[in-house]
Formats: structure tokens, C-alpha cells, sequence
């Protein structure tokens, strides 16, 4: 009959339970009050189901039966206790979690439209599409990707490589403000590790970026912004990242580096 039937359920709904299978623990436990309403074993359960499944309003609704029958049940008391305020603080991280999310957008909505407002051109067809697509991939620079403040600067990883010694240098956040001249000055205020001549200093180097897909070097004029040198016609960001190269003025280095054979990439669009 019905109320035998009911215990079948109980008794899988228990060993479901134990195995923590509570959706089937849950389900079995319905099962067994829908035949025997007046089964308080069951729905005990099925309370316990519904917490561990973050169905608080199922939870708090059969805590609330519990309670009408037995005013006293302190795990009745308790859990229905528990489920509301698990039910506040997910409410509380919803927000949270659709504020920060609404946060990020508006930042990478202002990013795009300071970086189309410079008309900055990317290796990458539609660059700014895709997010990813502006992401450094080398492993210093990978969580710098390029970012804009509230008054609408713009942030730059950037890689400093040193064609003579085969090592690069990197900044992180370098705003767009700074003047590659302050940089330079920065970069050698010590020596560097392999410079054993001295010759790195910043009135004795010359700097240089390359434009892979017409295959040419082009020399920076120092007293330029980061701004200004992105802003040339020439000038195309590669992996979200701008990367320059420093030589020694007038030394070999220099030469082999400007003349040497670069061959034009060929891609589909240049953004």
C-alpha cells in the first residue's frame, strides 16, 4: 500500500543521502510524502536535500511544515536559520559579482574608445574585437594587458630588447605620458649587467621599433611621448604589447640591426 511504498522511499532516499546523492536523496524523499503526507522522517530529509543544494526556498517552505508540527524542532529551527542567511550572502555575492562584472565592462568599453579616439593600429585583425587578442603573451607582461585610467591615460606593457646582448628589459604599466628620453634615463640609472663598456647611457643610444608587416626598422625620436610614437603612421602593436630596440649609436650593432633582411608579413586587414 501507500504508506509501504512511502517507507521504500525513505529508506533509498536515506541511502542516497549517505552517498551524498542528494538530487536523488531529494527526489526520493517527495516521492515518500506525496504517498504519506503526515511521514516526518522524509521530509526531514528532503530539507537536508534542499540545503545542500542551495534550494533555500524548498528548505525554508519544509522547515517551515516541520515547525508547524513541532514548534520546538531544533534542527528545524537551525537549518531554517542557516538556509536564510546562505540565501542573503549568495544574494549579496550576485551583486557583488554583477557590479564587478558591469565594472569591467565599462572599463574595457572606456579602453576601446581611447584606443580608437588615437586610431592605434594592430597586427592583429580586429584587435579590439577581442580581448584576448590584446593580452601579452610573453610570461613578464602576460596579467599587464594595456589599460586606461579614469582621466582616460593610457598604460603600456612594453619589452626594451638589446640586440647586442641578446636580453630584453620589461615595463609593465608605462604610461603614455612618459617621454622615451625619462624612460631611457630610468632604464640606466644602473648599469646594465652585460654593458661592460659603459656605452648604455640614454644620450648614447639610439631607439628603434619594427613594423613587421612592411618590414622596415624606424628610429624613435626620444623627446617623443609613449602617445606620440604610438600615434605615428608606422607604428603597429603586436600582442598588445609595444616592443622597441636599443643599440648603441653608430656602432655595428646598430648598422646590422637596421639593415638587416625583414620580410614583409602578409595578413588579410591592418586595423
Amino acid at each position: 500500500d501507500a504508506s509501504y511504498k512511502a517507507i521504500l522511499y525513505n529508506n533509498r532516499s536515506a541511502a542516497n543521502y549517505s552517498l551524498k546523492n542528494y538530487r536523488t536523496s531529494l527526489e526520493d524523499a517527495q516521492k515518500a510524502l506525496q504517498l504519506n503526507p503526515d511521514y516526518e522522517k522524509p521530509r526531514w530529509r528532503a530539507a537536508q536535500c534542499a540545503s545542500a543544494l542551495d534550494r533555500f526556498d524548498l528548505c525554508v517552505e519544509l522547515c517551515d511544515t516541520i515547525l508547524q508540527r513541532d514548534s520546538t524542532n531544533s534542527g528545524a529551527i537551525e537549518l531554517r536559520k542557516s538556509c536564510l542567511a546562505r540565501k542573503a550572502a549568495k544574494h549579496r555575492d550576485s551583486r557583488k559579482e554583477a557590479r564587478s562584472e558591469r565594472e569591467k565592462e565599462q572599463k574595457w568599453d572606456r579602453l576601446v574608445a581611447e584606443l580608437q579616439k588615437r586610431l592605434v593600429k594592430f597586427e592583429e585583425p580586429k584587435a579590439l574585437n577581442d580581448e584576448r587578442k590584446l593580452r601579452p603573451r610573453l610570461a613578464p607582461l602576460e596579467d599587464f594587458m594595456v589599460s586606461c585610467d579614469e582621466s582616460g591615460v593610457l598604460s603600456w606593457p612594453v619589452v626594451f630588447c638589446y640586440p647586442e646582448f641578446e636580453t630584453t628589459d620589461f615595463q609593465q604599466q608605462l604610461p603614455e605620458t612618459t617621454k622615451m628620453q625619462e624612460v631611457l634615463e630610468q632604464l640606466f640609472e644602473e648599469p646594465l649587467e652585460y654593458d661592460k663598456a659603459g656605452l648604455y647611457r640614454a644620450n648614447k643610444v639610439n631607439v628603434y621599433y619594427e613594423n613587421r608587416i612592411l618590414g622596415f626598422p624606424y628610429m624613435v625620436d626620444k623627446n617623443k611621448t609613449i602617445q606620440q610614437i604610438v600615434a605615428e603612421r608606422t607604428f603597429v602593436v603586436y600582442q598588445g604589447t609595444l616592443t622597441f630596440y636599443i643599440v648603441v649609436k653608430g656602432s655595428k650593432q646598430e648598422e646590422s640591426f637596421v639593415n638587416q633582411t625583414r620580410i614583409p608579413l602578409t595578413i588579410n586587414h591592418w586595423q
